[in-house]
């Protein structure tokens, strides 16, 4: 009689990057989906994971670049740029020596959920990334947080400089 796979959870944090050895499963990943309620939940589940995955992103440069693996179907629905228009590509393997790892995670984590998590350290390269993607909600929480909680006086005209490259130019009130 043949043995029935066990369930398992993913062998690593969704917070953290997948292991040295590529990141795929050793064990089976039977019926993971049932585990999970709704589609938000499954999608998810595959933030920054192998299972599944058709494509990589090398976010970065020399030795801050960072392996990250993704789901083409996720991105293009969340972003036309990904695979179309200027910045499309249809390679397995794409590099993006200008963006940022924690820019690039942030972004692909609201693609996959919905949750918008930026920190003071990584606003303004978020801010690039999901300009550069053209991804607006992230976009749009950067600039309210540059405008809100980070704007002093010894940094306006930087944060202003950085904020214009990318045409989001909004009233500060």
């Amino acid at each position: 009689m043949l043995e029935r796979p066990r369930i398992c959870q993913s062998p690593w944090s969704q917070h953290q990057s997948p292991p040295p050895s590529g990141g795929l499963h050793r064990e089976p990943m039977y019926n993971w989906q049932a585990t999970k309620s709704s589609v938000k939940e499954r999608f998810a589940f595959l933030f920054n994971s192998e299972l599944l995955s058709d494509v990589r992103f090398i976010a970065g440069k020399g030795r801050q670049a960072q392996r990250i693996p993704a789901h083409k179907f996720l991105l293009a629905a969340g972003s036309d740029a990904m695979f179309n228009g200027g910045t499309a590509t249809t390679s397995a393997e794409i590099e993006l020596p200008d963006v940022e790892p924690a820019a690039f995670l942030a972004l692909l984590r609201f693609l996959y959920s919905d949750e918008v998590h930026i920190g003071p350290e990584t606003v303004m390269t978020t801010l690039y990334t999901a300009n550069k993607y053209a991804v607006p909600a992230p976009e749009t929480q950067c600039v309210d947080q540059t405008h809100t909680k980070h704007l002093r006086a010894d940094n306006v005209f930087m944060l202003l400089t950085r904020v214009y490259r990318t045409g989001n130019i909004t009233p500060i009130v």
